[in-house]
């Protein structure tokens, strides 16, 4: 039986009373090959256990990214339909209006607590807000062991919505498997009548043509042009062991793919002594990044 919202967030608030600090985790490890090669059954079936089991799951498995992260004042919350939880967090002088806001999707056996743990700085320095969805049940590697990103776009907005937050001028940043999937998640938002993001990362993971939310977009189902007036920026590093999925030469080749559906690359980086996860791991990288996200943000 699956705890209620109260429930959890109530389990969050014990837990976080009774923690001590163990020190921030580093970036997420790597990810394996980021396709998850099923598609979609005709009847939907999701293999989660509920957000309450897969908070606690997330508890057990990275510990100190998510005892850091009770004490830096993240909130953990349900998603509404009570198949897993948000990230929530920002920093004291957050102002909804004029702050940047990151939201974020993990990678392969990832956890919203590592996102946070590799975001962290570089939210403190800037003063933006954060949030992540946990959109891996925790367990399994099939179609029905994530949210499709038909869902994870209401989910964000859900998520947006419940703290206040605008829409608009949002920073999407997906690693690895995440951001195979980032491409249909920014081209379901941008054909929104009201789209949150004003910029995509995709860090880390490239668009696989044989997977089946990339081919969607090359069968049309979000028109023609599905990228055009989107802003997209494009981490990889030389140094990872997956070169075609995650490193160099797939981003390499996705770059041409997102041009030629009408995407504006604002930046590329492609890290020469980067492996998987080392976006965050060399500053150099989020500063960039950064810098042309608060461009973006403040254009009219």
């Amino acid at each position: 039986m699956r705890a209620s919202p109260r429930l959890v967030i109530a389990l969050v608030g014990i837990v976080g009373a009774a923690c001590t600090d163990r020190g921030a985790a580093g970036p997420p490890a790597p990810d394996a090959d980021p396709a998850v090669s099923l598609d979609a059954p005709a009847a939907r079936v999701r293999n989660s256990p509920g957000t309450a089991a897969l908070l606690a799951l997330l508890r057990a498995r990275s510990p100190s990214s998510y005892d850091a992260a009770v004490i830096a004042g993240v909130e953990f919350a349900p998603t509404s339909d009570g198949d897993s939880l948000y990230a929530y967090w920002t920093p004291p002088a957050f102002d909804p209006a004029r702050s940047g806001f990151v939201v974020t999707l993990h990678g392969h056996d990832g956890f919203v607590a590592d996102a946070f743990a590799a975001w962290r700085p570089f939210l403190e320095e800037h003063g933006y807000g954060f949030l992540a969805l946990q959109w891996w049940f925790g367990g399994g590697e099939t179609i029905a062991d994530y949210y499709l990103p038909d869902e994870i776009v209401p989910l964000f907005r859900e998520g947006l919505a419940a703290h206040g937050i605008p829409g608009g001028k949002i920073l999407f940043e997906a690693f690895s498997r995440g951001s195979a999937n980032s491409y249909a998640v920014t081209a379901i938002d941008h054909a929104s009548a009201a789209p949150m993001f004003v910029a995509t990362i995709a860090n880390a993971g490239q668009a696989v043509s044989s997977y089946p939310p990339t081919r969607a977009i090359d069968d049309g189902a979000y028109g023609p042009q599905p990228f055009a007036g989107t802003h997209f920026m494009l981490y990889c590093g030389e140094l990872d062991r997956e070169a075609m999925a995650n490193g160099c030469q797939g981003m390499r080749m996705t770059e041409p793919w997102l041009v030629g559906y009408g995407a504006t690359i604002d930046l590329f980086l492609q890290d020469p002594t980067g492996g998987h996860g080392g976006f965050h791991m060399n500053p150099a990288n989020c500063t960039a990044a950064l810098a042309v996200y608060d461009r973006l943000r403040a254009a009219p």
